[in-house]
């Protein structure tokens, strides 16, 4: 038997609706034994946000 373990993330949009759908689907591809809660965290690196938008 095979495992994997997938890592993802999301900072555009709406971004907790874009994870949600990246989980069912790769959850139709087979047998997925779990899930994980959804964690929202500060950006870390990467150019300063605007604070116009």
């Amino acid at each position: 038997m095979h495992h994997a373990y997938i890592a993802m993330g999301a900072n555009l949009g709406d971004a907790y609706g874009t994870l949600c759908w990246a989980r069912d689907a790769i959850a139709a591809l087979g047998d997925m034994q779990a899930s994980s809660r959804l964690y929202r965290t500060a950006p870390v690196g990467g150019p300063q946000a605007s604070r116009t938008t």
